[in-house]
């Protein structure tokens, strides 16, 4: 059997149209794969930001609570997302200790967590030595 040149033309264009499909495809596929990846990237860097405006906002939380009560120790100040316009809730671990032999220094660690419950967290921590003073504003340091 001959094939005629008409037919033969024909299977041309079906084979490069199919060639052409399967190479759009792919290109297709990686474009989508790098907008994925490049999202994920940009969600990770979101969550490692807030984790360290929650710890520095910590770590200024800690410092005016030791200025009103000379004997805080810390805490866990846990925030929802509405507080600060996040998308999860966020939790701080705030330590106070006094350190050894210089009873005028505290040191202040904050670690925050943010979002606080799911698998892949940010987590930021802080730590900082202040000077103290056991005395309030007003009273006597006798």
């Amino acid at each position: 059997m001959i094939v005629s040149s008409p037919d033969r033309r024909r299977g041309f264009i079906a084979v490069a149209l199919v060639m052409t499909l399967a190479v759009v495809t792919i290109l297709g596929g990686s474009l989508f794969r790098a907008v994925v990846l490049r999202r994920a990237d940009l969600r990770s860097a979101e969550r490692r930001l807030q984790a360290e405006w929650l710890a520095q906002s910590g770590m200024g939380r800690a410092m005016a609570r030791l200025a009103k009560e000379p004997d805080y120790a810390g805490e866990i100040w846990e925030l929802a997302a509405a507080e600060f316009g996040g998308r999860g809730d966020g939790a701080v671990v705030i330590k106070v200790e006094a350190v050894t032999g210089k009873p005028s220094l505290r040191l202040i660690r904050v670690r925050a967590d943010y979002p606080k419950a799911e698998a892949r967290r940010a987590r930021e921590s802080i730590e900082q030595t202040i000077e103290f003073s056991s005395a309030r504003k007003g009273e006597d340091p006798k």
